[in-house]
């Protein structure tokens, strides 16, 4: 995380260590027996993803529009020695407000690797002008790719980029490494609230616990502030998760309604966390993994 990209999301300054202690490597020692689910992908077109992920938010969360940028525009520009002001107006004239289920879905050619492979992109200026106009304008969104193994659950990579298109244009998270919370929360949601079998839920919490366990791998190797921001982003969301599991029908609408004043901007990450008592420490729980694993 770049010092401007840290200031333009508005995340805290001072970012504390994390250690390596008993308890992670507990965690670590139980994932190592995790074995990876055989399973046969059934697959899809990209026309059955779209379909799904509008189920699921037209159902259960209103999302909020963003503004698209085709990046192949700044070709008519970038040689072109122009003030930060003419590029605050390249942006604000050359920006389409849309829906973020209308952002155009490029395929990863040849991907290396699995079904849930996906990324979400978006302009953050390549010259000191550039850079300074972006600080003042709308989050431009370019695209999101997506694995060429196209599955079901290449859909719930999907809501989960969907996801960060809400929060990253909310600018409401304050802790780096909570970025990735709520992404995995909502995809880990709308897996359980699909009309899909127990066992897809299964085999996506099974997948993100593998990931985990290849990101303490990483961290035990050479420390890494993005590899701890998906560690503790995926234990949060696995502890959120677990508490949104098991609470009845009105608890749930609860907590989705919270979900969406974080996307209507109206509610912090954090804040959010808080209310539900859901922490790093309380997250770091072998026994809770225990308990997810047998969902």
């Amino acid at each position: 995380m770049t010092e401007d990209k840290k200031q333009y999301f508005k995340y805290d300054d001072i970012l504390e260590p994390i250690c390596i202690n008993d308890e992670l490597l507990s965690i670590k020692a139980l994932l190592n027996k995790l074995k990876k689910y055989v399973i046969y992908y059934k697959t899809i077109d990209i026309n059955d993803i779209l379909r799904f992920s509008y189920e699921f938010f037209n159902q259960y969360l209103k999302l909020n529009n963003i503004n698209y940028f085709d990046e192949k525009k700044i070709y008519n520009i970038y040689d072109k020695s122009i003030s930060k002001d003419e590029w605050i107006k390249f942006y604000n004239d050359n920006s389409v407000i849309i829906s973020p289920l209308n952002l155009p879905i490029k395929i990863i050619r040849n991907s290396k690797k699995d079904t849930y492979e996906a990324y979400i992109e978006y302009f953050f200026g390549y010259n000191k002008e550039s850079l300074e106009a972006i600080k003042q304008v709308p989050i431009l969104f370019s695209c999101i790719k997506l694995s060429s193994k196209l599955s079901h659950y290449t859909s719930y990579s999907y809501i989960h980029e969907i996801t960060h298109t809400q929060i990253m244009n909310n600018k409401n998270v304050q802790e780096y490494y909570n970025k990735e919370f709520l992404p995995f929360l909502v995809e880990l949601i709308s897996s359980f609230e699909s009309n899909n079998s127990l066992m897809e839920l299964r085999v996506l919490i099974n997948y993100l616990l593998l990931k985990l366990n290849s990101e303490i791998n990483y961290i035990l190797k050479q420390d890494n502030i993005d590899a701890w921001v998906y560690i503790v982003s995926r234990l949060k969301a696995l502890n959120m998760f677990y508490l949104y599991y098991n609470s009845n029908k009105e608890i749930r609408k609860i907590i989705v309604n919270d979900i969406q004043n974080i996307f209507d901007g109206t509610l912090g990450v954090e804040e959010f966390l808080n209310k539900y008592n859901i922490t790093y420490e309380n997250s770091l729980n072998k026994n809770l993994i225990k308990k997810v694993l047998y969902i």
